[in-house]
């Protein structure tokens, strides 16, 4: 009986948690979307990236990826990382608050912070936001830092006639760099209301002389929709030919850039290979195929 009242008890705290999250206006709704910023310092530059969605009226959940660039010489070295920020408050119509660690960092990181969301008179958004960066043992991580993040416009959200996309088709893109060109590929197909899965192919073509290609693919069943315009993956599946364990983690939401554009998927995606401890972290806009 004791353990029965104890799940009883549990479960009646967490729904009231849940519900009490969904109480009051739907603030989220304001900061969805994908936002942008570049910032450039004397030994390097930086480009980041966040997804934004909504996980109930008064929290949000954030993809953030950073791309540090290095000059050395006559080439550029680059570092590449990602967190998963899952449970921002919002304080209000124009700020919220990050304090919370993301365990799957390389490094587990405190991340902190108060943002807010500032409309200017020209129609666009900046997300203005100091962050601070902690490793466990207080190892340094990353400087602390002032970010603006520029909203990339989108047409579902800005102008009326533009119709809202049915997530189902084929989306890809191509990522170019030095020494390969990348090509990200989702199938993505119904399941449910609630859940698609998606075939993802990543073919990477390597310039040696002559064209060396690598070629990954997955097959993820468990893609949750997050409300009409987002999606969410955290799931471990195996490499289809190598049979590796591989961790895939995203956030992605619906973007269209321009009337003439085709609908696109931005994502920010990290993927691990568990099996040869190699990790990959994108930030991709996959453009769906007509």
């Amino acid at each position: 009986m004791r353990k029965l009242a104890l799940f009883l008890f549990i479960a009646v705290v967490a729904g009231c948690r849940d519900k009490s999250e969904n109480v009051g206006p739907n603030r989220a709704d304001h900061f969805v979307g994908t936002y942008y910023a570049t910032q450039s310092a004397t030994d390097k530059s930086s480009f980041y990236v966040w997804v934004v969605t909504r996980k109930a009226n008064n929290k949000l959940n954030i993809g953030y990826y950073i791309e540090d660039s290095y000059p050395t010489g006559n080439n550029t070295s680059r570092k590449r990382e990602v967190y998963f920020l899952e449970d921002v408050t919002i304080s209000n119509d124009s700020t919220f608050a990050v304090n919370e660690t993301d365990s799957d960092a390389a490094v587990p990181t405190r991340i902190e912070g108060t943002g807010s969301l500032k409309r200017f008179e020209d129609g666009s958004e900046k997300i203005l936001i100091n962050l601070s960066f902690t490793g466990t043992n207080n190892q340094s991580v990353r400087n602390a830092e002032y970010v603006e993040l520029l909203k990339v416009p989108n047409l579902i959200d800005d102008d009326p006639t533009v119709n809202d996309f049915d997530y189902i088709g084929t989306y890809q893109t191509e990522l170019p760099e030095a020494s390969k060109t990348a090509t990200h590929k989702w199938v993505v197909n119904f399941k449910n209301s609630s859940t698609f899965s998606v075939d993802y192919s990543i073919n990477d073509r390597f310039n040696q002389g002559s064209i060396v290609e690598l070629l990954n693919s997955y097959t993820i069943q468990e893609v949750k929709k997050l409300n009409n315009n987002s999606l969410a993956i955290d799931l471990t599946v195996e490499e289809t030919n190598s049979k590796d364990k591989i961790r895939i983690k995203a956030l992605g939401t619906k973007l269209v850039r321009g009337v003439s554009e085709p609908p696109r998927i931005a994502t920010i995606v990290k993927i691990v290979n568990e099996t040869q401890n190699i990790t990959r972290m994108e930030y991709l806009e996959l453009r769906k195929q007509q």
